[in-house]
């Protein structure tokens, strides 16, 4: 099931032209949007998702070497995060945007509640309540003839804010509760996060606990087998922390499982991985950065002479790999002093 993304173009002060009540234009600035909670590390990120959510750009391809299988691509690995973190929240946010798109049933000082049905009988109910500069968000779904389910839940702190979508909070996305009223959902389990978004700056913190993504084959690096996809939708947890600061630069760390091809791999072990990404735009407008990253784990043990933990590291940097010739350890250097592209032809902030 697709909504239009026309929705989320909309300016939401105009949503208030059809039915119901007049929204109050303070709980329409405090509502939560894509575009205002999204990891918009490249531009084309700040877009609602569509039909080829993740996939990898020509910027993106131009990084790959020769030796793509072996490669281990830390800039699009830590891409893929962000692609599919932000699809994931499309997930829900777009129910919102629906809901938003008409006026709200109630419409009190404290307290604002939208109700839509979709085309497929699934009602969307989206509440908010006011206390001050503090708004909460509740989503609820309902299957037809069935009972309202909540699938997303947050607040934001207003204070200080000087536009729309500005304020520190958190959010909860229970993917499980949205699978129960719409199965062609496929993820499960929780993902929560913190928030602060000013004019100058986006900070975001996201922690997801034994969580089965939905995975779109298109993201991988070139030379993976699909095969990876069913690996890469077990149960598995993550930490993300990204920062963009307007027309400087910005940063994503995150600790995730993934599947590494090199050494070896051929049952599709999933790898431990620790990855700090960098970038910054340059006077001339371009964008440039480094990635550097801490593997354990998958498949490394299983070349073990010994009882030593294998360690991978991995840094991008430039393009050779350097082997240090040690039984238990493997470091990978690759330097890249290219610039990176977002794929629209004009390097992301």
């Amino acid at each position: 099931m697709k909504l239009s993304r026309a929705l989320l173009t909309v300016p939401l002060a105009l949503l208030v032209a059809c039915g119901g009540q007049v929204a109050d234009q303070a709980f329409i600035d405090a509502a939560p949007t894509y575009a205002g909670l999204a990891m918009d590390q490249t531009a084309p990120d700040a877009a609602a998702p569509g039909g080829t959510t993740g996939a990898l750009t020509l910027a993106d391809s131009a990084l790959m070497a020769p030796d793509a299988p072996c490669h281990p691509h830390l800039f699009i690995r830590s891409h893929e995060v962000v692609a599919r973190m932000n699809a994931h929240l499309y997930r829900f946010l777009r129910h919102v945007a629906f809901a938003l798109a008409h006026r709200p049933e109630v419409a009190t000082q404290g307290e604002h509640v939208w109700e839509r049905v979709l085309p497929s009988g699934v009602t969307v109910r989206f509440t908010m309540t006011r206390s001050g500069d503090v708004f909460t968000w509740l989503l609820e779904l309902a299957p037809p003839q069935g009972a309202f389910v909540p699938v997303f839940w947050g607040e934001i702190d207003r204070t200080g804010a000087t536009g729309p979508r500005q304020g520190k909070g958190t959010l909860t996305l229970d993917l499980t509760a949205l699978h129960s009223v719409i199965p062609l959902e496929r993820g499960t389990g929780q993902v929560s996060a913190s928030f602060e978004v000013t004019a100058a700056f986006r900070h975001i913190v996201v922690d997801a606990a034994d969580v089965a993504w939905e995975i779109d084959p298109l993201m991988l690096p070139f030379g993976m087998d699909p095969a990876v996809v069913a690996a890469l939708e077990q149960p598995r947890s993550g930490h993300y922390v990204f920062y963009r600061k307007l027309g400087t630069g910005g940063s994503l760390k995150l600790k995730d499982q993934m599947v590494f091809l090199c050494p070896a791999n051929p049952g599709y072990k999933l790898a431990d991985a620790v990855v700090a990404d960098r970038w910054y735009r340059s006077q001339d407008g371009t964008r440039h950065g480094r990635s550097d990253g801490l593997v354990t784990g998958g498949q490394l043990p299983d070349r073990l002479h010994d009882d030593t933990a294998e360690t991978t590291r991995l840094r991008t940097d430039s393009r050779d790999q350097l082997h240090d010739g040690t039984a238990d350890t493997t470091r990978l250097r690759t330097h890249s002093r290219d610039q990176l592209h977002d794929g629209t032809g004009d390097a992301a902030q």
